[in-house]
């Protein structure tokens, strides 16, 4: 909860508080492993990792970690070597959920201004081999054109939701605002008033995906990918 709120200095006390009175709590060795390997801090990470009793989405994590910012050219191209051999080589999981089990994303990989197309499609294939359903489909049942839109960015003065308020008003079509739950942050007001229906979305992948299936789309729009981890699975 912490870690959602952003108080992540705090999650960290709390976490290796966790791991003291039960060296072995996977949770709390998973929690830290993320925010370790967030901050750069990659060994650290992965001893984390390490030292977590075998869980689901444990071993993937450790094979898809990569440091977010890169201390010169050579070692930004010897770690993204690094990953896609891990990613080819890595035996993949059966995993429910990889929301809450895989949970990190690669949201630093575009910044160096490379192709990364190979790299971000040998991730999601690893994950759809983990996890097939991923890649469920449904019947549309008839009805008027319907869009949505989809992220957990959407409040007050975040760029993903000012860049769509015009669009959502003006489209001549039904728009559906899907708000991805964050603690503290809602839809912006103008959001709101110009999306025609409003379906809120919860933490859980599973009851995530069934609701954009009975929101019975034809298009949905992702405002944004690999800024967090729902709407990165939810769209692979």
């Amino acid at each position: 909860a912490l870690i959602t709120l952003g108080a992540h200095d705090e999650a960290v006390v709390v976490l290796e508080k966790c791991i003291e009175l039960d060296p072995a709590q996977p949770q709390a060795l998973s929690n830290l492993a993320t925010h370790y390997a967030n901050e750069g801090e990659i060994e650290r990470a992965r001893d984390y990792v390490r030292r977590a009793p075998p869980t689901p989405g444990l071993a993937t994590k450790l094979a898809t970690v990569m440091r977010p910012v890169s201390a010169s050219l050579l070692e930004l191209f010897k770690e993204r070597i690094e990953l896609v051999f891990r990613i080819l080589t890595h035996t993949p999981e059966k995993l429910l959920d990889p929301v809450t089990q895989v949970e990190q994303v690669h949201f630093y990989l575009p910044y160096a201004g490379l192709n990364d197309r190979p790299i971000q499609e040998a991730l999601c294939s690893l994950y759809v081999k983990s996890t097939p359903s991923l890649t469920y489909t449904f019947n549309k049942k008839r009805s008027s054109r319907r869009i949505g839109f989809i992220s957990k960015f959407f409040g007050e003065h975040e760029p993903h939701g000012l860049l769509l308020e015009g669009v959502i008003q003006h489209l001549p079509f039904t728009t559906v605002l899907l708000p991805i739950a964050s603690p503290g942050r809602d839809a912006s007001v103008a959001l709101q008033r110009g999306a025609d229906e409003i379906v809120r979305l919860g933490l859980n992948y599973l009851e995530n995906r069934q609701a954009i299936i009975q929101a019975n789309l034809d298009v949905l729009v992702y405002a944004d990918l690999h800024s967090e981890p729902m709407s990165y699975y939810l769209g692979v």
